[in-house]
């Protein structure tokens, strides 16, 4: 309700406190947005301006609702990749509702090329995250708590050990995670 709404800032700061690899600096988001949706994040500030000085209503509320989102987290010491689809919600919705206001007969060439560049450079990022750089941190902005390519090695290993020792594997959920992602 209304009271958890109110705590909650002040819960997510000091728990975000309690792990340093959640500790990321102001600008976190930018430089995600930056590095996977360049244009999507310029078209969103272009939408910001134009609407600004527009003064639509609904312009301005998605305005103000991204602004808000991007400030509210970017101030929180907590940060994690997850949290980006809560500023990606509005981002894009003030991104359409600024295309579809700019669209018309003179503009339907550029405003579609724009269209098409932004699905093109999102569907490069998937394809690029999800299998060319999954464990490569520098590169790849959303990958957060992934596996070393070495597990695939683990299954070697206690075969290899196992000849010599007894082996015992300790499991302490029933969860295999992660390793049907690798086998």
């Amino acid at each position: 309700g209304v009271r958890r709404s109110l705590i909650a800032p002040f819960v997510y700061s000091s728990s975000g406190m309690l792990f340093e690899s959640h500790v990321k600096p102001f600008a976190y988001f930018f430089e995600i947005f930056l590095s996977i949706e360049p244009l999507l994040f310029l078209l969103s500030i272009a939408a910001v301006v134009f609407s600004l000085f527009r003064r639509s209503i609904v312009g301005v509320f998605l305005s103000f609702w991204l602004v808000a989102m991007f400030f509210i987290h970017s101030i929180s010491p907590y940060k994690t990749p997850w949290l980006i689809v809560s500023i990606t919600l509005p981002m894009v919705l003030l991104s359409a509702f600024f295309l579809q206001k700019v669209w018309g007969k003179k503009t339907r060439l550029v405003v579609s090329a724009l269209v098409l560049a932004v699905i093109a450079l999102s569907v490069f990022n998937v394809w690029q995250s999800s299998f060319l750089h999954v464990n490569e941190d520098n590169i790849n902005k959303l990958s957060y708590v992934h596996t070393a390519n070495n597990a695939r090695n683990l299954l070697s290993f206690l075969e290899e050990n196992s000849k010599k020792k007894k082996v015992v594997l300790q499991v302490e959920n029933y969860s295999l995670w992660p390793l049907p992602w690798y086998f």
